[in-house]
């Protein structure tokens, strides 16, 4: 037989092997000493040649038992050479197909090594139902089932499993970077709007990376006047700084305009995101923003956005003075001082009071904050419209809305109420609904008419005090209210309705474009592009899956139209097959992004891990000195309770002394001697390795001395039975619990062990 090349010839052996029922492995083999290197002659061997070192079998330190024996000395054999120099003459001059041992059964032969492989078309039928959220169990219980039993599947659950991982881990390889850089460019073709930039540091190492795709910078055109600049910790292995740049859109939702990974926190990295920032939204500045309050982004925000109006987060706040001034009274009227809707003065007064309340006048952080109160305090911040957002955390998690509903209209001002589900969306909707249900306890306590306006003098029903201005410009169709809620949030509030049930307004005269349903116009969206290579192949293999499906179910009506099907289906895959192989560009299988050679095309090195502002995690690196555990039983470092010396050797005197007093006296007695042969056996291995002052003397509350709690035991339980061994060690104690032995023999450990071994066993 001959054959073109070595890998042929294994395919033909394994095929071989597989149908006898056996697996087969390379064994020796020889190179050609020139240029070319090919094999010139393989040995394919039974994986049963060959039996274990006689070294390992005759250890007589071995703990664990042996494992079973795989090789047996199998002479089965099977030899190729290449009879001329060129490559491609493979003939066989060897073969033997005597077995020393059984063959396996045609059933079993899917559970060979050799023989349990998940194919290529396995991988793509497990991949599609994996990314439809099937467990790996499930999936190996449908292609069980789908060939008809496990010993036709071809693979087992470990190895379903393990393919499943290296698939996900593929595209990672041991280059984070170059696989980020690989996906961002993969997303260009994808996404014409998709914007990445990226820099890196001397030793061309990642330093800094930013992107934001087509829908986030559709996004920032309709809602870009309020930004969110959040930094996260701990969200990475390398430990770095990762910034959100976020806001909420029409419906209340969190929406991301942007995001970046940094490795390091400096005014100067700062400043490069926002430019960045600035640069891939076409210029557009935001008017509000809200961070967490870091020097260094105070700094950046003040160099790249000077005109914009700066919030501190207010969760950050509560923390910080938590953690400064340590008075959970004062952090309670500090967080509600700084919620509270009022005027400046009485802002001012009542911070007065506070401070003075609990005698922070020289308190650092206090005194600080009142510095810079102009950033945290509502009563300094009512009117600036941060769409109601105190702190950088939003809420990942909102319901889902369905658009073909309507809300139901629950007021008695059905017709302003029905206008106000048109416009707005379906939250904002909910939240004047409120407005709306407020306004019944306000009156109108009297009007001013002006020439140009009308004074409306709103107050709370039952209560004069609460009282409220609203300005209506009829020509105009504004209003101004006192409260600045339109201000601050862009809602009409509850005394601006009551002048529009005054003036009898079927519509709402103010509305912002913001909260609207266009806010977001519908021709204002990204151009998707075609659908990537990747995401085109799991499309065509579901066409084709569910094709197929149907076809396999009126092919099994019969007999004759199954016989038809399964040879159209050979004639077909052979022939596709051939034609993939002739592609020598080999670009079905090739990802974007990724050079078909499989070098990395970007030549940039990962993120080095650092220490970061944030929290350092329980994780520490190598660098970091960890302290040793301490055992909370003998405060003594180096180990915990579990594993304490007092309380094994205490458990070990009370199990012999235990054994004395319960087992009874008989040699005849399999469990006396099975027993007594393991506490002999613990006693050796706790007694070995120790010091001799720590076997003569262990006392100071946790155990008394061993030969002093035998002696006694022997005494109480045995009379004179022991009496030739109680003259070896005396030991007497006193009152107070402590032992007064005085062992003076040199060699004491192993006289202790002998005593305790000889009572064991008599």
């Amino acid at each position: 037989m001959k054959f073109v090349s070595e890998e042929e010839t294994g395919l033909f052996y394994n095929a071989y092997a597989k149908a006898m029922g056996f697996s087969v492995r390379k064994h020796k083999s020889k190179r050609h000493r020139g240029n070319e290197g090919y094999v010139k002659w393989r040995d394919w061997v039974c994986s049963r040649e060959g039996k274990r070192n006689k070294k390992h079998l005759e250890r007589t330190d071995r703990k664990r038992r042996h494992r079973d024996e795989t090789r047996i000395g199998c002479g089965a054999k099977f030899r190729v050479c290449c009879m001329s120099n060129t490559i491609g003459n493979y003939v066989v001059t060897e073969f033997v197909s005597t077995h020393n041992h059984p063959l396996v059964a045609q059933q079993c032969v899917p559970f060979l090594r050799l023989h349990r492989h998940v194919g290529d078309a396995d991988v793509a039928q497990l991949m599609a139902m994996r990314n439809v959220g099937m467990k790996p169990s499930q999936i190996m219980g449908y292609m069980t089932c789908q060939s008809g039993g496990f010993q036709n599947v071809g693979f087992t659950f470990s190895h379903l499993r393990n393919k499943l991982h290296r698939e996900r881990t593929q595209e990672i390889r041991n280059e984070d970077a170059e696989g980020a850089l690989g996906y961002l460019s993969a997303q260009v073709s994808n996404d014409s709007l998709f914007f990445f930039k990226y820099s890196v540091d001397e030793e061309d190492r990642l330093e800094t990376l930013f992107w934001a795709d087509g829908r986030s910078q559709m996004d920032y055109a309709a809602f870009g006047d309020v930004l969110v600049f959040d930094t996260t910790y701990q969200t990475n292995a390398y430990k770095k700084p990762f910034v959100i740049l976020a806001a909420v859109s029409n419906n209340f939702m969190t929406t991301i305009f942007g995001c970046a990974l940094l490795s390091k926190e400096t005014e100067e990295t700062y400043n490069w995101v926002l430019a960045t920032f600035l640069e891939a939204m076409d210029g557009k500045r935001p008017i509000f923003m809200v961070t967490d309050g870091d020097l260094e982004m105070r700094n950046a925000i003040r160099n790249i956005f000077p005109h914009a109006r700066h919030r501190l987060c207010s969760w950050h706040l509560e923390r910080n003075a938590t953690k400064n001034v340590h008075r959970p009274e004062f952090v309670s009227d500090f967080t509600k001082l700084m919620q509270m809707e009022c005027e400046i003065e009485e802002f001012e007064s009542l911070w007065a009071d506070m401070v003075s309340h609990y005698g922070l006048q020289t308190n650092a952080w206090v005194v600080e904050m009142y510095k810079d109160r102009e950033r945290w305090a509502e009563a300094y911040l009512l009117g600036h419209f941060f769409v109601g957002m105190r702190t950088t955390q939003r809420c990942e998690e909102v319901e889902t809305i369905t658009e073909h509903s309507t809300p139901v209209l629950i007021t008695q001002l059905k017709t302003l109420e029905k206008n106000g589900t048109e416009v707005y969306t379906r939250y904002i909707f909910k939240l004047f609904q409120d407005e709306i249900q407020h306004m019944f306890a306000l009156i109108v306590a009297h009007r001013v008419d002006e020439v140009e306006r009308r004074l409306y003098f709103i107050e709370m029903y039952s209560q004069p005090e609460s009282n409220w201005t609203v300005e209506y410009y009829a020509i105009k169709s504004r209003m101004n209210c006192s409260c600045l809620m339109f201000e601050s949030f862009g809602l009409p509030c509850c005394h601006m309705i009551v002048v529009m049930k005054y003036e009898h307004l079927l519509t709402i005269p103010l509305v912002m474009q913001r909260w609207t349903r266009c806010a977001r116009p519908v021709a204002q969206q990204p151009n998707r592009g075609q659908l990537s290579r990747t995401a085109s192949q799991k499309a065509r293999y579901g066409i084709l899956s569910s094709g197929y499906n149907l076809m396999s179910f009126y092919a099994l009506q019969g007999q004759d139209s199954f016989e038809d099907a399964r040879e159209v289906k050979y004639e077909m895959t052979s022939w596709i097959r051939k034609r993939c192989e002739r592609k020598k560009n080999n670009e079905w299988n090739t990802e974007i992004g990724e050079a078909s050679n499989g070098q990395f095309i970007f030549g940039v090195g990962d993120l080095p891990v650092g220490k970061t502002k944030g929290n350092p995690g329980k994780k520490l690196s190598a660098q970091h000195y960890q302290n040793p555990r301490k055992c909370s039983h003998c405060k003594c470092r180096g180990w915990n309770i579990r594993c304490c010396t007092s309380i094994v050797n205490l458990q070990l005197d009370i199990a012999i002394m235990s054994m004395k007093r319960k087992i009874p006296n008989s040699g005849s007695s399999p469990y006396l001697r099975r027993s007594k042969r393991l506490a002999a056996l613990s006693l050796d291995q706790s007694i070995e390795g120790r010091d001799e002052d720590e076997i003569n003397v262990r006392v100071g509350g946790e155990s008394k001395d061993m030969s002093n709690s035998i002696s006694h035991c022997d005494n109480d339980s045995y009379g004179d039975s022991d009496g030739e061994n109680d003259g070896e060690t005396e030991s007497h104690v006193g009152s107070d619990g402590e032992s007064n032995s005085e062992l003076r023999s040199g060699n004491i450990s192993k006289t202790l062990q002998s005593d305790v071994k000889y009572n064991l066993f008599i």
